[in-house]
């Protein structure tokens, strides 16, 4: 299944074997049903990565432009 995680783009286990069980794709073959146990290094350090969250906006809005509300709240455990 690893093989099969390479080649169609780092797609999730789950969907490859969905994919194979209803017969999706033509000619997808995998050899062992087991669960996918292996970490793949190239989609841990894909979802690693992220860009640092800039310290001040320098966005000039309009008032009303820009409305930034909390939905959730005080949150009742500390974090």
């Amino acid at each position: 299944m690893y093989l099969w995680h390479r080649r169609i783009g780092h797609l999730n286990p789950n969907m490859i074997d969905t994919m194979y069980w209803q017969e999706i794709v033509k000619g997808l073959t995998i050899e062992s049903l087991l669960a996918f146990d292996y970490l793949c290094s190239s989609c841990t350090y894909g979802k690693l990565y992220q860009l640092p969250l800039p310290k001040q906006s320098s966005t000039n809005y309009n008032q009303m432009e820009l409305v930034v509300i909390d939905l959730t709240g005080p949150m009742s455990v500390v974090t």
